[in-house]
């Protein structure tokens, strides 16, 4: 049921509750499934900003004409979020770590949970995504990004050298661009990248060429969402299934969907005490298919893997290229 201190890592995939009891202990063998995980996450305020739009609905740096990454970096008033790889050049408009709590089939049976007596912990980190459209009022902002990276790594809690995840370092627990103590030293085991064409219609925001939305006002709940390609990892070729289509264009197609609500971390409208010094913090779910497995009693996890990158990187389109 767990990991054992070795190269190779397994997760078995295994009903835990059922309406049906003959289904608890069994395999689960594929279709639909929702991955809850708790979020905190480090965003850029554009607080000093006057009520308009900014930007343009064409992502790449230039003038609002012709791009809006740049445009919107430009912006004064701003406030980058806490360790942006360097502190400088606003390189990105969000990152942040997760932890996952469970993940279930289409009937809300639990197949995986950190608690189910499996002893593995799956964890996520986030990062690179670029604002490039704005809509700012009094009020709050809802911002339009790309460039959106989501890691995911299994660590075995049996095994020698676990690290427990931590969010309570905050920011100071990132070490580089992709990497975060307690969140990415375990086994890489999926890779994604933001998808354009999902979220907005032309003229809407901005537009087609939104991969990642949020709209966040201080003190109160935030939302947001994206679709994303998986592109490598070990489990790649599980998750791999481009079961979700894009309701703008039918020829296009993803592989998961994310969305969210945010609640502040700390400050007016923040439930509870502060964790570190991230801005929000949120349980998203996570929601795509599994592809059935020849042999359901598990799902392999190879140590060594393609990580999770998302960005400017295509989709793996051959089965045969994953991990």
């Amino acid at each position: 049921m767990g990991f054992t201190p070795s190269a190779n890592a397994q997760v078995n995939f295994v009903y835990e509750t059922n309406t049906n009891p003959a289904l608890i202990g069994t395999a689960y063998t594929g279709g639909f499934f929702s991955l809850k995980y708790n979020n905190f996450d480090m965003g850029t305020q554009y607080g000093a900003t006057p009520s308009g739009t900014y930007g343009s609905p064409t992502p790449g740096n230039g003038s609002p004409g012709s791009g809006g990454i740049a445009t919107l970096n430009g912006l004064a008033g701003q406030t980058a979020p806490t360790n942006t790889p360097a502190n400088s050049g606003f390189a990105e408009d969000s990152w942040g770590i997760a932890s996952v709590a469970q993940i279930e089939d289409a009937a809300g049976n639990i197949i995986w949970s950190r608690t189910g007596g499996k002893n593995q912990e799956i964890t996520v980190m986030f990062y690179g995504s670029q604002d490039f459209f704005l809509t700012k009022d009094g009020f709050q902002q809802v911002t339009s990004s790309v460039g959106l990276h989501v890691d995911m790594y299994v660590q075995s809690t049996i095994g020698g050298g676990f690290t427990p995840y931590n969010p309570t370092l905050g920011s100071a627990g990132r070490t580089g661009l992709s990497s975060y103590t307690t969140v990415t030293d375990g086994t890489m085991i999926l890779s994604t990248v933001s998808r354009a064409g999902f979220l907005y219609a032309a003229g809407t925001e901005g537009g087609t060429a939104t991969e990642f939305t949020s709209t966040f006002a201080p003190g109160v709940n935030g939302k947001g969402g994206a679709y994303l390609d998986v592109t490598g990892g070990s489990m790649a070729s599980v998750f791999n299934t481009n079961s979700i289509t894009s309701v703008f264009n039918p020829a296009l197609t993803t592989d998961l969907r994310v969305e969210f609500t945010t609640q502040p971390n700390s400050g007016p409208g923040a439930v509870g005490p502060a964790t570190a010094d991230w801005l929000v913090r949120s349980n998203d779910p996570v929601t795509g298919f599994i592809v059935p497995v020849p042999e359901p009693s598990t799902y392999g996890l190879v140590a060594a893997g393609a990580l999770l990158g998302l960005v400017a990187f295509r989709r793996m389109k051959a089965r045969s290229q994953a991990v």
